[in-house]
């Protein structure tokens, strides 16, 4: 959730998402952005994992679409710093779910080639991380349906991933 002064308001495209746009566009005119930990924002969120899967997927696409003009224009306005971590942030964010998917495909063909030992490897690895983030999750007082919205979520970035490399784009309101 985002909050601003009217004033700092600018027209963004409707295939952009407010939640990156903005903020830049906003440091970009030589303002403050600040990150409130304390503020609360009451949200329903998704209502089960195919709405969670389209809105990442959504997400995602007008990420992909709009964060190396969002970087450029930080750049362009002496925002080094803010230009490098929105670039290497969303790019590590994008690259996790393919290299996972790399690793996945790696494991099939060290098996299929008889290197089992080393495919094992891998998906023992994969099946470990999950196990630790569902023991995290638990522990936490989470239910287990957040491993699975993770699961799906990643999914969802590798096929915006897919959508924008074929140049398709996807409105903010869409649901």
């Amino acid at each position: 959730a985002l909050t601003f002064r009217r004033s700092l308001w600018r027209p963004i495209p409707v295939t952009s998402d407010a939640d990156i746009s903005l903020p830049c566009l906003i440091a970009a005119q030589g303002r403050l952005v600040l990150f409130v930990p304390e503020a609360v924002v009451l949200d329903d969120g998704p209502r089960d994992l195919k709405a969670v899967f389209r809105a990442r997927r959504r997400m995602a696409t007008q990420a992909l679409a709009n964060v190396p003009r969002h970087a450029f224009d930080l750049a362009r306005a002496g925002y080094w710093g803010h230009a490098a971590s929105l670039t290497f942030h969303k790019l590590l964010r994008w690259l996790a779910p393919l290299a996972a998917l790399a690793c996945a495909i790696d494991a099939l063909v060290l098996g299929v080639l008889g290197h089992w030992g080393y495919a094992s490897l891998l998906v023992a690895t994969a099946f470990g991380a999950l196990l630790a983030l569902s023991a995290v999750s638990v522990l936490r007082g989470n239910r287990l349906s957040v491993v699975a919205s993770f699961v799906v979520s990643q999914l969802a970035f590798i096929a915006g991933t897919a959508d924008c490399v074929r140049g398709s784009r996807m409105t903010r309101w869409e649901r």
